[in-house]
């Protein structure tokens, strides 16, 4: 695990100190592709949901709803690579031995490792999904594209 420190100057001074610049860029690359997934997954499932749907809410809910569903359910599918992602930033390594890292992590903890947290991943972007995809319903009510 990377340091603890008191304070937020502390914590920057010990990063730059430690891994340069490039400390601050810490797993960049493994947020950029589970977030790339996770959209993969969240878009088309959202559009798919709220077309081929006979719930009969208001095209804001219905919206809401959908955006909720299609959230957890790519959130569940991107959690391995958010785990690897949290485990890139919190441990003290570099890049050319994630692979290594993804191999004991399994060994040790099986599949389930990489589905920890998954329930509570879920219900935060299911939560964000009813607030961001019924904002969406309303600004293309408001503009015209429904």
């Amino acid at each position: 695990m990377v340091g603890r420190a008191d304070n937020i100057m502390q914590s920057l001074k010990e990063i730059a100190a430690s891994r340069g610049i490039k400390g601050f860029y810490t797993g960049y690359k493994s947020t950029i592709a589970r977030d790339i997934v996770f959209s993969a997954f969240q878009m088309p499932l959202f559009e798919f949901i709220r077309t081929n749907n006979d719930w009969g809410l208001s095209p804001i809910v219905n919206s809401s709803v959908s955006g909720s569903i299609a959230a957890c359910i790519a959130g569940f599918v991107s959690t391995p690579l958010d785990v690897i992602k949290t485990r890139i930033m919190t441990e003290k390594m570099n890049i050319s031995v994630t692979s290594n890292m993804i191999q004991r992590l399994y060994k040790e903890q099986g599949v389930s490792a990489f589905f920890r947290g998954a329930s509570f991943r879920c219900g935060i972007l299911a939560f964000g999904g009813i607030v961001y995809f019924g904002a969406l319903q309303k600004a293309r009510q408001t503009v015209g594209l429904n």
